[in-house]
């Protein structure tokens, strides 16, 4: 059968829908388990086909689209989750990330506010997704707002002051990100970077001993350029991603680095680790784009 579908159909039909939603928020019906499931299925699958047919709503619907997915992000439930997540897979253009980033915020400043957050299980869940989402936007080189970075810095020092020491394994997953957020430039140089910084090296404390380590070493790039023309003369350093020197004796190290989407890397499946004059190859098993923990 011919598809005599009119231009514009289906982005009339993100419009209808995202009214829809924004009308469930406004009454309370999105409390219901079924029609959050049924609103965040019928909006994925309009947006889904609006892309398919290069359509693309007005400006005034897509801001009521970020208002709609930041109502729905933070009414999400473990049993939900598919359902949001149905929801989520069309929405992937530029800038996407950074709503995640604004969403998961939001989110973490309501547990806060209506005191979940002293439950020891949505504490480690919030530090959770938070940093992956912050991981994630610095990977795709995405800012959020002033604003939300402006609430990032409150729901940080909130997170941080209720921190235990069962706690912080889960904090620490959001600090690295957090720290790395710092160096690409999210904040400026002042108070608040500082801030954020001394929180990262003070939770690092109990995973590393930073009192035992340099991170990155001026000599270090000199060293390794010796070793690999000396010993491997065949192959070439594309990017230090990071480097750090030791005093002997035992203890644990943790260094993290960034890697930027817009940096140009080769197709690789091994990642090399110089030590003292031995080259070891192990396998890249990290997903994240930015951090490897």
């Amino acid at each position: 059968m011919t598809d005599i579908r009119p231009q514009g159909n289906t982005k009339m039909l993100v419009e209808m829908n995202i009214d829809q939603v924004s009308a469930y928020i406004q009454n309370g019906d999105i409390k219901d388990s079924a029609v959050y499931s049924k609103a965040c299925v019928e909006l994925g699958s309009a947006i889904d086909s609006a892309i398919g047919m290069d359509e693309v709503p007005s400006s005034s619907h897509l801001l009521k689209l970020l208002s709609v997915m930041k109502e729905v992000y933070i009414r999400k439930t473990d049993s939900l989750e598919p359902s949001l997540m149905l929801l989520m897979l069309p929405i992937k253009p530029q800038g996407s990330t950074k709503m995640l980033v604004e969403m998961n915020i939001d989110q973490v400043s309501a547990y806060i506010q209506n005191g979940d957050i002293k439950d020891s299980a949505v504490y480690s869940k919030a530090c959770v997704e938070l940093g992956s989402a912050i991981d994630s936007a610095i990977g795709m080189d995405e800012v959020p707002s002033s604003s939300h970075l402006l609430k990032l810095l409150s729901v940080m020092k909130e997170v941080y002051i209720r921190k235990t020491d069962s706690l912080e394994p889960s904090l620490m997953l959001l600090m690295l990100p957090i720290k790395a957020a710092c160096k690409v430039g999210w904040f400026p140089d002042g108070d608040i970077k500082n801030e954020l910084l001394l929180m990262a090296k003070e939770v690092s404390i109990g995973f590393s001993h930073t009192n035992k380590m340099i991170i990155e070493p001026s000599y270090a790039h000199s060293c390794i350029s010796d070793i690999i023309s000396r010993f491997y003369p065949r192959m070439n350093v594309e990017h230090i991603l990071t480097s750090f020197d030791v005093k002997a004796g035992y203890g644990t190290f943790i260094a993290d680095f960034h890697i930027s989407q817009s940096m140009t890397l080769p197709s690789f499946e091994n990642l090399d680790i110089c030590r003292g004059q031995k080259v070891i190859m192990v396998k890249v098993t990290a997903t994240s784009p930015s951090i490897f923990h």
